[in-house]
């Protein structure tokens, strides 16, 4: 099983796998993908989406791997 936590431990998401035990785990430089290599050989490779980031004008939310959503919260 894979499980997506926050620094304090919470559990955003998981993922029960077939693949065996994860040896490597690493994440892409701005967060958003994972790439995993497991005991049985298997390569695992995921993306978060939904991520939202908010500041006093705008809200942006990274829809899918390729699609960002731009909200303008002054109009």
């Amino acid at each position: 099983m894979i499980r997506l936590c926050d620094k304090s431990g919470w559990t955003y998401n998981y993922e029960k796998t077939n693949c065996g035990t994860m040896f490597n785990l690493s994440w892409s430089a701005d967060s958003t993908m994972l790439a995993g290599a497991s005991g049985n050989g298997s390569l695992l490779v995921g993306t978060i989406v939904d991520k939202v980031l908010k500041n006093d004008q705008f809200e942006l939310t990274l829809h899918e791997d390729n699609q960002i959503y731009v909200l303008d919260l002054i109009h």
